[in-house]
Order: structure tokens, then sequence, then C-alpha cells
């Protein structure tokens, strides 16, 4: 498991708010339902029969509580309540009978904050009328199928014909929701706060800038920071078209930042991806009453920074033009009006064709048949989040950012700092207090920073193995140190919390691994740089000398030199001295840089101990001073161990070991004929070897 970076992430607020049960079961459509509950979606069915707007909701545990359109409102039993027939068939002067038929969004649920067994029931009327008036469901009665409260039925909070047919909730940052409705006379967007009083009467209003048409839905993304705005037009009825994106403020309830993504084409229905970076869309062309053509599915991504991009970004996936719905299995679900079937975005995080569309994902025998319409997104004001503790292994950093729960609001953390976001650069146990929906939780952070050693090679000589790569700890993990050469033999291994040191190196790339118990693993290369390389040579590399010569050595390649043996060397610091050795000799010289990187280079001297022609033919021992003794001239390292001189017939006529002494041509003080006469000498050499050297001598008068 390797880290190079850490940003803790902890749970969304959209997985808290849509994330439970509440959503599990659908009712939507012509006798239409789907149950999620297994965790794969599971078709049921529905007393629905109903062109559009519908919204269903089931309890935490994926319970079905009961559903709507609007008009009349079913409990569990598929049954309408006693008291769940609202406006439809009866006579209201106000705009007739029946006056949610066919409308975009016709109704939406939203919990009564701080009461968890009542819900409110919105309905908006077709924008034919452009009303809107509310229902609470109290579900401890009927015996716990749930009835609506009869004193708290059919409250009036528009009735100005001023409403087109888009209308959804989403959950506010304290402990309240927002109801969205668009009103198509000044195109303004009216939030109504709901909160544990009751629905705020004046709503909050928001320039929609962007003009949109009566009909296509809005909806918000999962983090709650974006809405998308679809408007539907055509040939027959010429309205807006359109795919608007804005900014939204849960803490406020205010839009902002529109953005016209697409103004070429109608979209009927719309959906954010769980991950909020891409936008779905179903698009149409009305050319009668209920006739539509040019009915495509596109995706959007709303990663890139301007509606230009975005738009270039729009990529068709297949026909729908009904609306789109994000499920609990994390897919989005699409379809065309009047099939019996619906598809599916199998991965609707990916971009383009990976996002895999499916156009048959689920089918359903006739009279199903889906119509226009999905079920409303819910809100859940009141979830079941606890207070976690978090293992935080923040992998070769010096500081982690600890991010509280993205949905919570009011973060106290333990350092009194009240962001979202804290960094922290020491190991510990850090904690936050946050209200998350109505509760107010303390999550805990158990850090720890594994911080990177420092790490410091030498420089070294080439081939000197003197180098080291020190790491420096720089905390208390205790590391897991693997050393390895470039060829990938360990070196050195070591588990240590202070350090390590790999030494004796020459230059070149070494790799250190760093693992930890906790997972944290990563390996890098280190460089040990080298000197320039020094290479000394001698001049000769070889030679052989008499005994007694000398002869002048030439080194080159480095900056200071030093010579042994030094005794036979004329200046043993210097480059290009004088060696007389009476032996032979290996000399050694060490050469130098400016780096104090070195080389030595050897040569060898040998000695030449031939015996010089040195020793004469003849001589006259007659008086007159020259040559008048026989003698063995020039000896200066020889040793004579023996002189003899012999007659003819072999008789010693002379014998001496005496180097400075020669025969004067007598015997026994008699002198000798003329003649010939032979020598025999025997001389030692200081390398231990002994000659013996022969010859003739003329004796003449």
């Amino acid at each position: 498991m390797k880290r190079l970076l850490l940003f803790v992430l902890l749970a969304g607020f959209a997985s808290s708010l849509y994330g439970q049960g509440q959503e599990n079961v659908w009712a939507f459509g012509g006798f239409m339902g789907i149950d999620f509950n297994s965790g794969s979606p599971v078709l049921t069915f529905s007393s629905l029969d109903h062109q559009e707007g519908c919204a269903s909701i089931a309890d935490k545990n994926g319970n079905l509580l009961f559903y709507t359109d609007g008009d009349r409102i079913y409990n569990r039993d598929h049954v309408i309540m006693p008291n769940g027939v609202l406006f439809y068939g009866l006579p209201y002067p106000l705009f007739g009978a029946g006056p949610i038929w066919s409308a975009t969004q016709s109704t939406v649920i939203v919990p009564v904050p701080n009461d968890t067994m009542k819900y409110y029931v919105f309905s908006m009327a077709n924008s034919n009328y452009g009303y809107l008036w509310y229902s609470v469901v109290d579900m401890t009665l009927d015996a716990g199928k749930g009835d609506v409260i009869p004193a708290k039925k059919n409250v009036i909070l528009s009735d100005a014909g001023i409403l087109s047919e888009k209308m959804t909730a989403v959950s506010g940052n304290n402990c309240n929701a927002w109801l969205m409705v668009h009103d198509k006379v000044q195109n303004k967007y009216m939030a109504y706060e709901v909160t544990g009083h009751g629905v705020e009467t004046t709503p909050v209003l928001s320039n929609a800038v962007v003009r949109t048409s009566d009909i296509g839905v809005i909806k918000f993304a999962p983090n709650r920071r974006r809405m998308v705005a679809a408007s539907y037009g055509g040939f027959f009825i010429q309205r807006p078209k359109g795919l608007s994106v804005y900014d939204f403020d849960p803490n406020t309830g205010v839009l902002s930042n529109a953005m016209p993504v697409d103004t070429f084409t109608s979209y009927y229905g719309a959906c954010f991806s769980p991950d909020n970076q891409k936008l779905y869309a179903t698009s149409g062309e009305q050319y009668s009453n209920w006739g539509t053509t040019n009915r495509n599915l596109f995706q959007f991504n709303l990663a890139v920074p301007t509606p230009v991009t975005m738009l270039a970004s729009k990529t068709f996936l297949g026909v729908a033009d009904a609306d789109l719905k994000r499920g609990p299995d994390g897919k989005i679900y699409f379809g065309e009006v009047g099939a019996n079937r619906m598809g599916a975005v199998n991965f609707p995080d990916l971009a383009g064709a990976a996002c895999n569309p499916v156009a048959n994902a689920l089918s359903w025998f006739y009279p199903s048949r889906l119509l226009y319409g999905l079920p409303n997104d819910i809100v859940v004001l009141v979830d079941s989040a606890k207070a976690r503790t978090y293992t935080v292994d923040a992998c070769f950093r010096d500081s982690a950012v600890l991010q509280a729960n993205s949905g919570g609001f009011n973060f106290i953390w333990d350092d009194g700092s009240n962001g979202m976001n804290r960094t922290v650069t020491e190991s510990g146990r850090y904690t936050v207090r946050f209200q998350s929906g109505c509760k107010e939780l303390t999550d805990t952070f158990d850090v720890t920073l594994a911080r990177l050693p420092l790490i410091n090679a030498d420089t070294a000589c080439p081939g000197a193995g003197t180098a080291r790569i020190i790491a420096e700890a720089r905390d208390e993990t205790n590391y897991n140190y693997t050393w390895k050469e470039e060829s990938g033999r360990v070196l050195l291994e070591q588990l240590s919390s202070t350090g390590s040191t790999l030494p004796s190196l020459n230059p070149g790339n070494y790799t250190l691994q760093l693992t930890t118990t906790s997972g944290c693993d990563t390996t890098f290369v280190v460089k040990v740089q080298g000197y320039p390389p020094i290479h000394v040579t001698v001049n000769p590399d070889k030679a052989k000398i008499r005994y007694g010569d000398s002869i002048r050595l030439e080194a080159s390649g480095a900056y200071y030199y030093t010579w042994w043996p030094s005794g036979t060397v004329s200046n043993d610091t210097v480059r290009n001295p004088f060696v007389r050795p009476l032996a032979p000799t290996v000399y050694t010289v060490l050469g130098l840089n400016e780096a104090g990187c070195t080389d030595t280079a050897l040569v060898k001297i040998d000695i030449d101990y031939t015996m010089p022609d040195f020793i004469p033919n003849a001589f006259s021992p007659n008086g007159d001073g020259l040559n008048d003794i026989f003698r063995i001239e020039n000896i200066t390292y020889q040793k004579l161990l023996a002189f003899r001189v012999f007659n003819r017939w072999g008789a010693m006529v002379y014998e001496s070991a005496d180097i400075t002494k020669g025969w004067d041509g007598s015997d026994k003080g008699k002198p000798c004929d003329m003649g010939t006469y032979y020598y025999m000498i025997n001389l030692s050499y200081p390398d231990g070897t002994v000659r013996n050297y022969k010859g003739e001598v003329i004796l003449m008068r």
C-alpha cells in the first residue's frame, strides 16, 4: 500500500442524506415501482397512474411509508390514506378539478424537522394554474399506516398563479430544508425555508438570470452546492430551451452564478452524478400536445471551468426523454415515455462511454409503463450519523489535512479553530465537534505523521569506497530501511527509529525503500556523486640499469606525488625524481588530485649485474711502468673471492683474494717465462650470486 501524500476525506454529507433507506422504494409512472432493499433493483407494483410528478418515501431501514402524485397519498398497502385525497376531483374555485394533472414536479416530500413521525407533502398545480400548497402526514395515525392531519391539509403557500412546474427540496445546514420553486413571471427562484417551527411563508428570492421554460425539472447535486434547471420547449409551443447550472448556498437558500450550459437543446429531465462532477440530461422537442422527437440522453462534465467547455463535453449516450433519478445503488436510471422498460447508467462518475449506459436494465409487464416522471428527491434531515474515530497515517508527510464531515456545520476543533479543514504538523489525537442534521457529534482523529528522513549523500572518489548515505530521522517513526545497489543486490536492511547509514560506497545510484507496519511504503533513488577520476602513470613503466647507475622516473596525472621506497629516491615528493637502486626494486608512486582522490602506479627497475670488459688479455712486467701488473680493473660492487693464475701445465703461479693486488709475472719471486697463462676469477654479487670467469692472458717481456 503506497502512500506518497494524504488528505483525510471523511464521510460526505450526501451519503448521510441520500444513502440511507429513505429512497429505497420508488413508486412512479403507470403502476410502476422499484425496491432497492436487496442491493439490486427489484420490480414492484404501485397504485400510481400519473403522467409526471411523484414522490415516495421509506423509513431509514427501507420500509415503504407512503407515496403520492400530489393529488392523492397512498399508504404502504397501496391504498389512499383516509384523508389522502387532496384537491384532485374536488371543486376548488381557484383552479377547478384536478389541478395537478401533468405537472413536471407536482409533489415533493420533506420530513418535519425534529419530528420523525411527520412529513410535509408539497403539491403544485401545472403551469396553467401555478399554485402551491402543502399537507402534513402523521405516521402515527391509522394504526401506523399514516394519514393527513385534517387541520394541516391543503395549506396554501402561493395562489397567485405565478409558478412554473419546477419544484424540489434540499437539506439546509441548520436542521432545516429549502423548498425550491420557480416564479415564471419574475423569472426568480423562490426558496421556502422549512424548520422545526413550520414553513416560512416569505421565500428567499434568487434571480434566475437564464430564462427557463415552465416545463422541465430542477435538481440539486448530492453535495447540495449546485442546482440544475432543465427547460423543455419545442415547435408546438415556443418555450425557452436549455440547461442551466447554479451555485447554491444551503445556509441561506440563495442561488447564484447562473451558468447556461446548453441553450440550443430542449431538456426535460436532469440528474447529477454521485460525485457531483457529471450532469446527465434527457432532451426532446415537443411537436404536439403529447409527442416529442429528438429524444436523447446526454452527459456533461461539470469539472471543466466554463459553460463553453461544459457544452463542449456534451456526450450522447442513448435514447431517453423521461426524467432521470439517482438510485441507492449509485446508478442513474432513465427511460422512454410509454415504454415498459428502463435503462441505467452503471458508472455515472465516469466520463463518456465509460459510464456504461444500458438501455434495457429493467423491464415490466403491461399495464406497467414508464411515463415522464420519476420520484422527486427526498430530504433526510436527521441521519444516523455517529461519532467516529479515524486513524490517519500520513505517510512521508510533514503535515496532514484533516477534513471534518463535509455535511456538518458549526465546527469547533480542540484548538478552538472552527473551519472544516485543519492542518496538523504533529502526531497525536485531535477532535472536532460539529452538528450533523439535528445532532451534535464529536469525531476523533488519531494522527501518525511518518516524516520522510533527511537524506544526505557524500561525494566520493571513484573506486575509493569511502562515501556514505545518511538517512537522518525526523521523528520517532520505526522505519524498515532496505538499501540496494543499482543491480538490486541488498546492501543493508535495518529496522530503526533513529535513522540509518549506508557506508563504504563508490559513486553511483542506490535505492532506499522505506516501509512501516502501518502500510507506508516508498522507494526512491539516492545518487552518490563522484569527483573527477584520477589516473596516474609513470614513464618508463619498467627499466633495467647497471648496478650503481641511476634513472629518472616521470609521473603524470595527479597534483601531488609520493614515492616509496624512498631510500633510493632523490626526492620522494616530486613527480620526476632520480632513483638509484642497488637491487631490483618496484617503486610505487601515489598521486593525489585537488579533490583528494588517489591513484597509484608501479615501475620495476631491474639491475644488470653482468661483469664489464675489465680484465686485460696481456701485460708486460718489464718495469717500464706500463702494464707491469695483471689485475682486475674497475671493480666496484663485486667482492673478489679468488683470483688464480696457472701456467700451461696447470701449475698455479698466483693466487689472491685481495682486489687491490695483481700478478707481477713471477712465481715465488722468480720471473716467469713469456707465453700464455690461464686465469680463474670468482666474484660475489650483491644479489648473492657468484660468477666464475676464466680466460687467457699473454705475458710479454
